[in-house]
């Protein structure tokens, strides 16, 4: 078997004369060399396919923990702004008046919003 490039036109009209002189062992060489380019090409193929979904489907994998992450952002975002304003709050009621019973009620809000923010189940995490 020859180890040189074939050119396929070339190959096709030479098969076309061999045939009719009735030259099987040129034929064979020909087919042989073209069905190991056609395996490579195939081979080649396959795996450009097999890395074009590699790749779809970690962006796609991307995509998601991107959204995941943007959903958590916008949480935390709104667990900081509830807990502004409950601090706002608390700091407006003990400096206006600094009674006991306003001291405490600021306590027992500062609690409740405490506790929406941080469930019990999240305290073990």
């Amino acid at each position: 078997m020859t180890k040189q490039v074939r050119d396929w036109n070339k190959d096709m009209k030479l098969s076309a004369e061999l045939h009719a002189i009735g030259s099987p062992l040129e034929l064979e060489e020909i087919a042989i060399y073209w069905m190991n380019q056609y395996a490579a090409e195939k081979e080649r193929a396959d795996k450009a396919e097999y890395e074009k979904r590699m790749l779809i489907q970690t962006m796609l994998k991307g995509d998601r923990i991107i959204a995941e992450l943007q959903e958590d952002l916008q949480a935390a975002e709104a667990r900081e702004k509830k807990l502004r304003e409950t601090l706002e709050f608390i700091k407006g009621i003990t400096t206006k008046a600094p009674a006991f019973s306003d001291s405490a009620y600021a306590h027992f809000e500062a609690c409740e919003t405490l506790s929406s923010l941080y469930p019990k189940e999240e305290e073990g995490k």
